[in-house]
C-alpha cells in the first residue's frame, strides 16, 4: 500500500535537505582566508553577502574568524538557491551562528545517520513526528537538549591535555 503523499510534502523535504546540506558543508570546511584577525565586520560585505547574512547582522562583529568565513561560503552560494531553499537557511542561520562546536557535530551526525535511511523511512518518521502532540515534541526537544548538555567523557588525549600530560607519539 502507498502511503498518502500530500502535495508538496516530497519538495519541501528534499529542499530543506539541500539547505541543511550546503550549511553544513560550508560549516564543516576549512577557511581560505581572512580579512583580519577578527576577520571582515559587517560594514565591511558587499550587498549580496549583507542580503544573504541578514539573519546573522545583528551578532555578526561578535563572530570569530573562522565562523565568519564559513558564512561567507554561504552567502557565496545563496545566490543559486532556489527562493525557497534561501528561505530556509536564513530562518536557521540565528540558531546555527549559535550552537556550540560540540552541537554542530551531533547536529552533523544526526544529519548523516538520517540520510543513511531510504526515503520512504525518512519521510515517514518526519510524519510521525509531524503528527506528534506540542507536548511530547516538547519533551523530545527537552530529552535533546539534557543529552546535549550532559558530561561527556573525556577522550585520553582530552584526559592526559588536562593533566598536563603530552599525547603519545605513534
Amino acid at each position: 500500500m502507498q502511503p498518502t503523499r500530500h502535495p508538496g510534502g516530497v519538495r519541501r523535504h528534499a529542499v530543506a535537505a539541500l539547505a541543511a546540506t550546503i550549511l553544513a558543508l560550508a560549516l564543516s570546511a576549512s577557511p581560505t582566508s581572512h580579512a583580519g584577525p577578527t576577520g571582515p565586520v559587517w560594514g565591511e560585505l558587499n550587498a549580496q553577502q549583507k542580503e544573504a547574512l541578514a539573519p546573522l547582522q545583528h551578532n555578526w562583529d561578535s563572530l570569530d574568524p573562522v565562523a565568519k568565513q564559513k558564512w561567507l561560503t554561504v552567502a557565496k552560494r545563496y545566490p543559486q538557491l532556489t527562493p525557497e531553499a534561501q528561505r530556509h537557511i536564513q530562518e536557521r542561520m540565528p540558531k546555527l551562528a549559535g550552537m556550540t562546536i560540540e552541537q554542530r557535530r551531533t547536529s552533523r551526525e544526526n544529519f548523516r545517520r538520517a540520510y543513511e535511511l531510504p526515503l520512504d523511512q525518512r519521510q515517514a518518521l518526519v510524519q510521525q513526528y509531524q503528527e506528534l502532540p506540542p507536548e511530547r515534541k516538547k519533551e523530545l526537544a527537552e530529552q535533546a537538549r539534557r543529552k546535549n548538555d550532559a558530561p561527556r567523557k573525556p577522550t585520553r588525549q582530552g584526559a592526559n591535555a588536562a593533566q598536563g600530560v603530552a599525547p603519545a607519539k605513534n
